[in-house]
């Protein structure tokens, strides 16, 4: 006996519901938590691997430690040990055991800025694509074609579609690399506390600096250097390398109004001088307040948090050493696989050993142009950075 339609049609809803609301039942998600049913259109599950990656059984291939792990990569001998076999990666090393990459992975998200506020997709491939808008004007139109307003009783509405993009995604090869002596491996020591800890926060650094620096090509597009950029301006004679007020009101301007609530300012701690000196006057009664406040570890710079940072990309003065962003509007695409590499070729004369640990990701913002306001002239954008002050 075939189905009927309306069984048919409550299949489909519970469907629908069970994807996009989150249950059978109907139990309502958040709506940044709900996704689409397609491929490339699911939203970012999480930051942790296990997020990622939930499919996935974290597993230890066998390997009672992280430090069994990393001395059977160094011999090379161990029938535990696997290679990748995908055909996007290069030959070469073992593939690190999902528990201990989930631990990698994991334990330098504790200290990078960019990541554990970003997006962040998984990639199953070489390449992901991910939903985007255009930008564009909201003079016209918002979302790239939604129009809006009244009419009257049997009048005309205007016609209106929002142009959607397809952001791509493509892993860039991240290595961090370590040099050790023979003595280390063959004496016994605690490899997890000494190589493994150096290898795992290597990539948190590198892959946090990356983020905020990348030029694209072999590497991300980092939110230094994204299109959509907004750089303010110096104010007329402003001194050499010096921060004003006025640069700092004007950047906040500058930042979309929807993007203040995730907003982070960044910068290099050279700038700290400068910034501990910024106030202003508070009614007619000559009281001043600072734009610097700290409370307890956390910094807020005009009521916005800041974090210093060596990564930013430059000491004060310099183009960009400060930047206020929002890190919502950032995508980063992860590769699944943690690739571990060894040689003594380099350094064979003397007696050395390198290490190396590879991870492909990618990263870039969402948004790929400034922002025209409605009033026609206004640019606002996820990103505002400060000119450099020479």
């Amino acid at each position: 006996m075939g189905i009927t339609k309306t069984e048919l049609a409550e299949a489909v809803a519970q469907a629908i519901r069970k994807e996009f609301m989150g249950n059978a039942a109907g139990a309502k998600l958040p709506f940044s938590e709900r996704g689409f049913a397609s491929e490339g259109f699911l939203k970012p599950r999480g930051k942790k691997y296990a997020e990622m990656f939930p499919k996935e059984n974290l597993t230890s291939d066998d390997f009672n430690s992280f430090d069994e792990f990393l001395t059977a990569a160094h011999e090379g001998r161990d029938s535990r040990l696997k290679t990748l076999s995908t055909s996007d990666d290069s030959a070469g090393g073992f593939t690190v055991p999902t528990e201990y990459a989930s631990l990698m992975l994991d334990k330098s998200l504790e200290s990078e800025i960019i990541r554990p506020r970003a997006q962040v997709w998984s990639m199953k491939s070489n390449t992901r694509k991910i939903p985007a808008l255009e930008i564009g004007s909201h003079e016209t139109h918002l979302y790239g074609g939604v129009v809006g307003g009244f009419v009257g009783e049997g009048g005309t509405m205007s016609a209106g579609e929002p142009k959607f993009r397809q952001m791509e995604l493509v892993s860039r090869k991240l290595y961090t690399y370590a040099v050790s002596t023979t003595e280390i491996f063959e004496d016994g020591a605690n490899f997890e506390e000494t190589l493994g800890k150096a290898l795992t926060m290597g990539l948190g650094w590198y892959l946090d600096y990356y983020l905020i620096n990348g030029v694209g090509g072999g590497q991300p597009l980092g939110i230094k250097n994204c299109a959509c950029a907004i750089e303010v301006a110096i104010e007329t004679s402003q001194p050499a390398d010096s921060i004003l007020p006025e640069n700092i009101w004007k950047m906040q301007q500058a930042l979309h109004a929807p993007c203040w609530a995730n907003a982070l300012w960044i910068a290099h701690p050279t700038c700290y001088t400068q910034l501990r000196g910024l106030s202003y006057a508070v009614g007619t009664g000559g009281n001043v307040l600072p734009m610097l406040k700290k409370e307890g570890n956390q910094f807020t710079l005009a009521d916005m948090p800041l974090i210093f940072t060596e990564k930013s990309p430059g000491v004060v003065g310099d183009a960009a050493d400060l930047m206020l962003f929002d890190p919502t509007q950032y995508a980063i695409g992860i590769r699944k696989g943690l690739r571990l590499e060894k040689s003594n070729a380099p350094n064979f004369t003397t007696d050395k050993i390198d290490m190396r640990c590879i991870l492909r990701v990618d990263g870039q913002s969402t948004w790929d142009e400034a922002l025209t306001l409605k009033d026609g002239s206004t640019t606002a954008s996820c990103i505002v950075k400060l000119a450099e002050r020479a």
